[in-house]
């Protein structure tokens, strides 16, 4: 009897053109989700365990384009939460909350119709707070990412050739290059 699913989403994006070659959008997203869980973790029936969840988003893309030049810029904002409850079962009660912030922007030169170099950066900071029924796992735990990548591409008429290098660097794991 609970194996329920109930859901709402819902999604708005307008873009707007002030000028020849630019672009500025506006995107905006929610969710929400109930979901019954009818088995405990050993396969009893549980007739009262439930997951919650929410979710949002609200991101700001840029684009400009002027001759053989492009330029894309992106900042988002994302939240999360997960809520587990039974009613019968207080050891099963956990609880996820995250929220996320990125900003990307790539400019792009287009030398001619077969070859184009990009490059750009991006910056990323992560938000993370769990708790269950035996205390809190990661209170405010918190994570930065930095990037920079460099692309480049030729393509002929049978031949596509792509190559690129990204440098990482994420506060907790270290610098990656790849």
């Amino acid at each position: 009897a609970n194996d329920l699913y109930d859901g709402e989403g819902g999604r708005l994006r307008a873009d707007w053109t002030p000028l020849e070659g630019l672009r500025v959008g506006l995107l905006g997203q929610a969710g929400a989700a109930r979901i019954g869980i009818p088995y405990d973790f050993f396969g009893a029936p549980s007739p009262a365990r439930e997951q919650r969840s929410r979710s949002g988003l609200l991101a700001l893309p840029a684009d400009w384009t002027r001759g053989d030049w492009s330029v894309q810029v992106r900042w988002a904002s994302a939240e999360g939460a997960i809520d587990l409850e039974d009613a019968d079962d207080p050891f099963a009660a956990s609880a996820i909350d995250t929220e996320r912030e990125q900003a990307r922007a790539t400019a792009t030169w287009n030398a001619s119709e077969s070859f184009w170099v990009a490059g750009g950066a991006e910056r990323g900071r992560e938000l993370a707070s769990t708790s269950s029924a035996f205390g809190p796992g990661l209170d405010g735990a918190r994570a930065t990412t930095e990037a920079f990548f460099a692309q480049a591409g030729w393509s002929g008429r049978r031949l596509r050739v792509e190559a690129g290098a990204r440098r990482d660097d994420h506060s907790a794991f270290g610098a990656e290059t790849s």
